[in-house]
């Protein structure tokens, strides 16, 4: 199973093709990333249309998968959009996740982030 995942919700977009046929050990085939503070709407549909392309060379994008953030509203938003565009004209299942359930594989970690205008934010995630 060859899933897309994309996060935009930090200034550093991440774009990832994942081999998941062995969900115990799911493999990065390709991956891209851009940095913009205030643009991933310009910036994501090249990196975006390399790993569509590599994906073609492993049989096609079987999922899609979209981070929620935290992070900013408007890059949470265009994440969500080309998620659920690619997923529409593929025809394949598409999902959002909490982009902090992605930053560490450990079964319990502390996450500190920027919460802006002076603020920050603490979570925990556990399994």
């Amino acid at each position: 199973m060859i899933v897309l995942a994309i996060d935009t919700s930090t200034p550093r977009g991440s774009l990832a093709l994942v081999d998941c046929g062995n969900p115990a050990a799911c493999r990065v085939l390709a991956e891209e990333d851009f940095t913009s503070a205030r643009s991933h709407n310009a910036l994501i549909f090249a990196p975006l249309g390399r790993l569509l392309a590599s994906a073609t060379h492993h049989g096609g994008v079987d999922r899609v998968v979209v981070g929620t953030g935290p992070g900013s509203y408007t890059g949470i938003r265009i994440g969500i959009a080309a998620a659920h565009g690619i997923a529409t004209a593929m025809a394949v299942p598409w999902a959002g996740w909490n982009s902090l359930a992605a930053m560490d594989d450990s079964p319990r970690f502390h996450v500190l982030g920027d919460a802006r205008r002076g603020g920050f934010f603490h979570a925990v995630v556990e399994n």
